[in-house]
């Protein structure tokens, strides 16, 4: 298990990656945190320890990225670079990508996004990058206009939009554990979203004809920002063992434009997510629901053996519970958000958090959901 980080006072800048101490090891703490340099495999990069079990040594680096290595490897150099911790700004990440990508792909920017994307004649920032600004702006003020206090993001948020379903593919293979069927994914390891744009045969048309453009129209675009959101806004903890449950079910209420387009709209048909309706109410009246959200809140193997119906569970009980309990449903979610970084919650801990926020009858809560999901329209 790893443990959050506590460095000792007298850490120098030429500590080793052994010299790092565990929580455990040290409880006196400087103030504030440092950044590390790392030389590893004739590479180099910075970042700020997050936890370490003594084996294993997990930092953020300077763009978001996770890395995690073990804490005594001999080949790697570690050292204090500097007290304090400052990610790269959006400009000094650009550069960086706009390098790593070359000239097959433009970069545009926002006040929180960075977005990779194909070579579209200068109009970037409007096609590619502003529909994520604004699905966060949106998505924000839903949580927080429902009582979640969002946060600032620590990092720019990037998002790479590859020209093809094979670059896309390719980009699976190497660094992905998702179905080969999903047309986009967010990584917490990365921090980013990877998706592919679909539509390059009609681009000159939506280039002319910006409100068609498919970012605004996409459930899987909205999906994944929802989780990068989510992830980076502290309605989730990133380095946490976050039931699947509670980030899918999450991502799947902001498909809706009652959500993701939050004006202040009152009518539930905005907020209801038709797809996820419609599979939960199949599997429902086939029986195949009954007695399964005590399974999915103890664990998450059914996304592995069930997907269909993990899903529509995940979805189901998220708009029960954010559309009758949501004060409950949104201190769940904050509560969440804190426990501990890097450690693992097993069944016991999972389910009796949820009965702390929901009460310990699970079949009764899961009868009402049933009963409050068959009557929508």
């Amino acid at each position: 298990m790893l443990t959050p980080i506590a460095l000792a006072e007298n850490t120098s800048a030429q500590s080793t990656a052994a010299q790092v101490p565990a929580a455990q090891k040290s409880k006196k703490k400087i103030d504030g945190v440092v950044t590390l340099k790392v030389v590893r495999d004739g590479k180099t990069f910075y970042g700020k320890p997050l936890a370490t079990d003594g084996k294993q040594l997990a930092v953020v680096r300077w763009d978001g990225r996770l890395t995690t290595f073990p804490a005594n490897d001999k080949a790697a150099k570690v050292s204090v670079y500097s007290k304090g911790f400052e990610p790269y700004s959006t400009a000094e990440l650009k550069t960086r990508l706009q390098k790593f990508f070359g000239n097959r792909y433009d970069i545009s920017t926002t006040d929180h996004f960075v977005v990779i994307h194909p070579n579209n004649g200068g109009n970037g920032r409007k096609y590619w990058a502003q529909p994520f600004e604004q699905y966060y702006i949106r998505l924000r003020n839903y949580f927080n206009a429902h009582g979640f206090k969002t946060s600032e993001p620590e990092f720019p948020m990037v998002a790479i939009v590859l020209r093809s379903r094979s670059e896309f593919d390719r980009r699976l293979d190497a660094e992905a554990d998702y179905s080969k069927n999903v047309v986009g994914y967010y990584s917490r390891i990365s921090n980013r979203i990877t998706t592919y744009d679909p539509t390059r045969a009609s681009l000159k048309i939506q280039r002319e004809n910006p409100e068609r453009n498919w970012l605004y129209s996409s459930s899987t675009i909205v999906h994944e920002t929802a989780h990068q959101v989510a992830f980076n806004c502290g309605i989730h903890n990133r380095f946490s063992t976050v039931p699947k449950w509670t980030s899918e079910g999450l991502a799947m209420l902001c498909e809706t434009p009652g959500i993701y387009n939050y004006k202040k709209s009152t009518d539930i048909r905005s907020r209801i997510n038709q797809m996820r309706l419609k599979s939960f109410r199949t599997l429902m009246n086939e029986g195949k629901t009954k007695g399964k959200l005590l399974e999915l809140i103890e664990n998450d193997r059914m996304f592995e053996t069930a997907p269909e119906m993990a899903y529509a569970i995940s979805w189901g009980i998220s708009f029960y519970l954010n559309e009758n309990r949501q004060s409950d449903y949104m201190s769940y979610l904050k509560r969440d958000a804190k426990r501990g970084s890097f450690r693992k919650h097993n069944n016991l801990d999972r389910v009796g958090f949820f009965i702390d926020h929901f009460g310990k009858d699970i079949d009764a809560l899961e009868s009402r959901m049933n009963i409050f999901i068959g009557a929508l329209k």
